[in-house]
């Protein structure tokens, strides 16, 4: 409830000491005392000084003069720390969120790459690329991932040829080969 946490900021503005206090009710009742009152607080007096326990005092909040108003205004230029701990974790977050957004939204890194170009006698022979068929001589491509890789030439009734080599990152690679027909 709103009222109740403004009526708790407030109360915390200054509350005198119990000692300061001033006892609720009439002023305490001594033997030099007048008695004036209701006839049970003769009897009290008469039977000895003895009365009935004084209720507890009430806690008294002293604003001096200060206008409600001008508490309240004292009370909000003051930074709090809660407040300060809600913009930095919002803070935080915002951060967190652009940066995860970054990274996984940015492009990744393409593989280094590099060609071939494969030439036979006789030529119109399948052309495989790590037991995978690419197509027929005269073949070129530029798109091999850097490395090692095996490259069969075959057709039909000559022997197939099968060679290794290493595609080296933006350069293009010639391999000729010349098969030999099938005895």
């Amino acid at each position: 409830d709103a009222s109740t946490r403004r009526g708790s900021k407030l109360a915390r503005v200054k509350e005198r000491p119990a000692a300061e206090r001033e006892p609720p009710g009439p002023p305490p009742v001594t033997e030099d005392t007048p008695v004036s009152g209701p006839p049970s607080a003769a009897i009290a007096e008469s039977s000895g000084g003895v009365t009935a326990p004084a209720p507890p005092p009430r806690s008294v909040i002293d604003f001096g003069l200060a206008h409600p108003t001008a508490v309240r205004r004292a009370l909000a230029t003051q930074p709090r720390r809660r407040d300060v701990m809600i913009v930095l974790a919002s803070v935080a977050v915002a951060l967190g969120l652009i940066s995860f957004t970054f990274w996984w939204t940015r492009p990744a890194p393409s593989p280094e790459r590099g060609g071939v170009i494969v030439l036979s006698v006789p030529e119109a022979a399948e052309v495989l690329i790590d037991g995978v068929q690419v197509g027929e001589t005269p073949f070129s491509s530029a798109s091999l991932t850097a490395g090692p890789h095996q490259v069969t030439v075959r057709k039909a009734g000559w022997l197939p040829e099968t060679r290794e080599l290493r595609i080296v990152s933006h350069k293009v690679i010639e391999l000729r080969i010349t098969m030999q027909p099938v005895p």
